[in-house]
This record gives structure tokens, sequence and C-alpha cells, in this order.
């Protein structure tokens, strides 16, 4: 019993602290308000899916609901906490449950390695989908291996609408059927193939559906990879060293793993084998993911962002909750004495270090915050109501509070079209304001006159300034 007194006072513990973050500081995800206000946008143009950009729809749809039934932004994070908090029961509820005599034991160490893992601590104080990606892909693999394949197939449909690592896992389920029809030399359909058959009906279907938006068949997921080799200059991993494509994949599959559960990733290891046995659906989703995240790092069809091994939380607890029996189980029989207290409060004080460390750097980069949009946001209140504002920054309009039509839907390219546009529009309306990060619209902040300097921001590298275009100073360009 004093097993699980831990766990819930952990668990109570952790989710007050963040609970304090969300209340005294904003979001530092910057992604998690682009995805807000795709969501806020959504609500005047549901059907526009071209708003989702190379994203899955389902979490801007959540969101969607949230606005219209007036819960803001902080509202998702709250309920990451919510979720971050369900994610650590349900280890513990789906370990518990199991006939073995450590199960309790085993379940709690799992259980505290889920909510300590400072990755998914961070997570949970955010507006980002990782969190619910997480349970939902968790929560997938406890139907399946409890049989439960008709919830299991529907909750994989919705994963495979949030994120793209979902799609790595019907493919690996996939093979799983074909590997079972070949071990037994015949094909036996059951409810089981639900999960691969439903979710691959879903993604066609939003395939379809984007055709009109995007032009050509799976036309998102090529926009993905332009984007990503265009912010880091690169096509795959090998382009400049050879040798790096080594590091990358000990990106995720060690070096994620070791920085965030320092010695636990021992217990992790010792426990794989027989967290493999005892969840093969959890190990098929771990390893899925797994693989999906390092490939895509590996031929930049992603960032490498720490935050995408959240998915993974679950699955390294589950196996450390089976290290922490193997190795103690062991230690006894060689030794003939029990060090099960011993090595719990070891990998405690291991867990809680390294969340404290951590969080003393998290808590570092909220207290810094975004004071240089908080400036531009308090300037742009000052202007009269009907002054005409182009603002790309989603940052800046989610934490000014700025009703959704107080800026100009067009988004800003530094090109001449966008030059153009914006010459027509301040000779329409008189003058026009245009909100840019330094030294990225050059040509635009050329065209006007520069009203407003925010402070430099080290921690995002971002000064934010305000240009006006008037009418009088553009006649010759249109001309």
């Amino acid at each position: 019993m004093k097993y699980f007194r831990i766990v819930i006072l952990v668990i109570l513990a952790v989710s007050v602290f963040q609970l304090f973050i969300i209340f005294s500081y904003p979001d530092i995800d910057t992604d998690s308000y682009i995805h807000f206000v795709i969501s806020r946008n959504l609500l005047s143009e549901p059907s526009n899916l071209s708003l989702h950009w190379v994203w899955l729809p389902l979490f801007h749809y959540v969101q969607m609901f949230f606005v219209f039934t007036g819960m803001g932004f902080e509202f998702v994070r709250v309920l990451n906490v919510m979720l971050y908090i369900s994610s650590a029961v349900l280890v513990f509820l789906y370990l518990k449950s199991r006939q073995h005599k450590n199960s309790l034991k085993i379940a709690a160490v799992a259980s505290l390695t889920c909510i300590l893992f400072p990755l998914g601590f961070l997570m949970g104080t955010t507006a980002q989908s990782e969190i619910l990606f997480m349970l939902l892909v968790f929560l997938f693999a406890v139907l399946y291996e409890k049989k439960k394949f008709v919830a299991a197939s529907v909750i994989l449909s919705f994963t495979v609408m949030l994120r793209y690592e979902s799609w790595a896992v019907v493919f690996f389920f996939l093979l799983l059927k074909i590997f079972e029809s070949l071990k037994n030399k015949k094909f036996k359909p059951d409810l089981s193939y639900l999960s691969v058959i439903l979710p691959v009906i879903v993604i066609f279907i939003w395939s379809l559906l984007r055709i009109p938006f995007d032009g050509k068949f799976l036309a998102y997921i090529f926009d993905t990879k332009e984007f990503v080799t265009g912010a880091i200059g690169e096509n795959y991993s090998y382009q400049n060293d050879p040798f790096i494509v080594i590091d990358e994949l000990l990106h995720y599959t060690l070096w994620i793993p070791l920085i965030y559960t320092g010695f636990t990733l021992f217990l992790i290891i010792f426990g794989l084998k027989k967290a493999v046995k005892n969840h093969p659906a959890v190990f098929l989703c771990g390893i899925s993911i797994l693989f999906f995240i390092t490939l895509s790092w590996i031929f930049k069809s992603s960032l490498g962002l720490n935050r995408h091994f959240t998915a993974l939380i679950p699955f390294c607890s589950v196996c450390a909750g089976y290290g922490f029996f193997n190795v103690t189980d062991y230690i006894e029989k060689k030794t003939g004495k029990n060090y099960q207290k011993r090595i719990l409060i070891l990998f405690l004080i291991n867990a809680v270090v390294l969340f404290a460390a951590w969080s003393y750097v998290y808590l570092g980069e909220f207290k810094s915050g975004f004071p240089e949009r908080m400036q531009t946001a308090e300037f742009i209140k000052q202007l009269s109501p009907d002054k005409k504002i182009f603002n790309n920054d989603a940052v800046l309009e989610v934490l000014g509070n700025f009703d959704k039509n107080r800026f100009e839907k067009y988004w800003l390219v530094d090109d001449e079209k966008t030059a153009v546009y914006l010459t027509l529009k301040a000779n329409e309306y008189g003058e026009v304001y245009i909100v840019l990060p330094e030294n990225s619209f050059d040509r635009i902040t050329s065209m006007g006159d520069v009203i407003f300097y925010s402070d430099y921001n080290k921690r995002t590298k971002t000064r934010l300034l305000i240009v006006v275009i008037k009418a009088k100073n553009y006649a010759h360009f249109v001309n």
C-alpha cells in the first residue's frame, strides 16, 4: 500500500507544480500558439483544410471546440496536465492489474518514471498535442492487448489524425498481421484487423479531402519535407558528413532517454525483454514510433526536436518497472538479501535529482517568457482600433489577448508579391501597420518607417518591429 501512496503523492506534487507554472508563466513552446491561432481561424472557416497547413487536423478541431465554448489557450494547458496525470495513472492501473506477485512494485516504479519524466513534465505545461497523443497511443496498446479491438481501432483512427508518428504504428501492426498469417500459413481475418483497416481508411479519406486545397495527392507530406530541409539546409543527415548518421541514429534511441532518465536507463534496458514478452502491443507501438522519429530525423523530414520522444514515455516507463523487478530479483538470488527498498530509494533519488535539474532549466526559460511580444502588444493596443495591422506572429496574437479579427489575414513573405499587396492596401486604407521580426523582412521594412522597436529577447533571439507604410509614399511603386 505504501507504494501506492508514494505514487499518489508524487503525482499530486508534480501536477501542482505544473499548474503553478501554467498560472505564473506563458507557454514557451511557440508552436502551441500557432496551433491555437489555426483553431481560432477554423471557427470561421471549419471547411478550409488549407488552414491546417502541413499538420494533421484533429488537435485543431479539438481546440476549435474549446474556442467555441469560450475556453481559451490556458484551458488547453490545464487540460494537458490532466492528460499527463491520466497517463501515469493508466500506466499504474494497467501494470497493477496483471497477475504477478510484484505487480504493485512494477506498477509503482513505472508510474513514477512516467510522472517524473522531465520531458513529459514540460510538455504537460504546454498547449501542444504531444501529451494527448502519448495517452491515446498507450490507450490503444492497452485496449489491443485486452482484445478490445473495436475500441482500439477507433482510438488509433483518432491518433492518425493527430500526429504522423501513428502512421508508423499502423504500418508496424500491418507487418504484425502479415507475419501472423505467414506463421499460421493461412489468412484468418478477425476484429484485430480493424486496427489496420480503419485507420488506413481515415488517412485515405483525409488525403482525398486535401487534394482540392493542395493540388495533388499527399502534397501536405511533401510540404513538410520541404519546410524542414529549407529550415536546416540539408536533405539527409549524411549529406555533409557520413559519420553524423551514427549520432543521429542514437539521438532518440540513446541520447534523449539518457539525458532525461539518467541511471533509470539501466532499468529500462534490463526490463526491455520482459516488457516485450508481457506487453507486445506496447512494445510494437514504442518501436514503431522510435523507428519513425529516428528515420524522419535522419532524412530531414522533421527537426529532430526532443519533444517528439514524448509518446515513448509510457513505453520507457513500463520497461523501467520490469527492470526494477529484474534487477532486485537478480541481486536477491545472488546474495540472498532483499535490496528492493535501497534500490527504490536510489531510483527515486536519481529521478528526483534529474527532475529538479531539468525543472531549474525550464523555470529559467519560463521566467524569460516573451517580453518582446508583450511590449509589442501593449503598443498595438494604444493604436486606434480601425488601424489595419498585418501580423504573422501567433505568440503575439494569443499572449496579447487580441480578437482574432484584429489583424488582417494575409501571410507575409518578403517578396515582390507581398510588397505589391501591401502597397495596394496602403493606398486603399491610407496606411497599414506591419509587425515584423528584425532582420527577417528587409524588403518590407525598407518600404516604410519603423515606429516601434521591442527589446531583444536573448532566449528567442527575437526583436519585433512595427513598420507603417503610408499611401503617399508608394504611388511610384505601383506604377
